[in-house]
Parts: C-alpha cells; structure tokens; sequence
C-alpha cells in the first residue's frame, strides 16, 4: 500500500461494516466486522465530512487552514497521519 501524499484523492470508504452516528460536535463509528469503535473530534468530524466525497488531501487542509487557526506545516503533517490510520483501520480509500 503506497503512503497517502498531499496530491492523493481519498472518499469514506463504501462499505456496509461501518456503522456511525453524529453527536454535536463528535462522530462515533464502529467496524462492525472487526468490532472496534473510533470516535472523531470537532476536527475529525469536519475531516470526515470533507471525504463524503473524493477530494484531495490538500484540499482538505486549504479548507482547514480557512476554518482553523493552524500553520501550514503542522496541519499538513496532522491530516496526513490521521488519514493514514483511517484508511489501516479501512474507513477511508484512494480513488484512483
């Protein structure tokens, strides 16, 4: 599996395993085939949202860096390491 990349393209994974449910300002999700819950932050949320449909991962931190008070870098460096643990844990795929 190759790293994901700032030019990478990912979507929430089309699968009938993932469970969710949205409370105010978190997501609560299960994999329901290998029984693990996650829970998703404000951040993570938006993150989440971002993903409904494919877009590219730095165009998911040009719109975080608008909506939160975060440098470049940092974020950056941040989304690509929560990306890369959704889509090990398989919540989230590269298109293309």
């Amino acid at each position: 599996m190759s790293p994901i990349t700032l030019s990478s393209i990912l979507t929430i994974a089309a699968d009938d395993s993932l469970a969710s449910m949205a409370m105010e300002d978190e997501i609560l999700m299960t994999n329901l085939q290998t029984e693990r819950y996650f829970g998703l932050d404000r951040t993570g949320r938006r993150i989440w949202q971002l993903l409904e449909r494919p877009l590219a991962v730095k165009e998911v931190c040009h719109r975080l860096l608008d909506e939160y008070d975060i440098d470049r870098t940092t974020c950056e460096e941040q989304v690509l390491a929560f990306l890369t643990q959704l889509r090990a844990e398989g919540l989230i795929v590269v298109v293309g």
